[in-house]
């Protein structure tokens, strides 16, 4: 299977950023957010967005503490990777994704600071899933 299109996620328990990447551009765009019920993924909802974007690959942030110890959360988002292996056909590969979120609120209040645009804050989750989507596609190697 080539891959030239992936999804990529920054897990959450209330929501988790969406972003979708091309492998030949090596490049991601925010798409969106997916509301989750306590870090679980509604699969009526994640189904229309694969049908949608039809990826290739899923790509999954999981957080980890700066000397790389896991969090309570990471042992969710592995959870949740374990789940998208199982429920879909796609592979799933696994980003550590320290200071994604961090470096995704520095980057859009600097946008919105030079926008003016009060939403950029509001994406911050998906672009989040952009650094972590775009981190990967910078490793991949067909």
């Amino acid at each position: 299977m080539t891959i030239k299109q992936v999804l990529g996620l920054d897990f959450g328990l209330k929501k988790t950023g969406l972003a979708i990447g091309q492998t030949i551009t090596q490049t991601a765009s925010p798409i969106g957010i997916l509301k989750m019920n306590a870090g679980i993924i509604d699969i009526v909802a994640f189904q229309k967005i694969l049908s949608l974007w039809k990826p290739d690959a899923l790509v999954i942030g999981i957080p980890l503490k700066m000397d790389g110890s896991p969090f309570e959360l990471s042992a969710k988002a592995e959870a949740c990777a374990k789940w998208l292996e199982t429920t879909t056909t796609l592979p799933v590969f696994r980003v550590d994704e320290r200071l994604s979120t961090k470096a995704a609120r520095s980057e859009l209040t600097e946008i919105r600071a030079a926008t003016q645009r009060k939403s950029a804050v509001k994406v911050v989750d998906a672009y989040a899933a952009v650094l972590i989507l775009e981190s990967w596609l910078h490793e991949f190697t067909p």
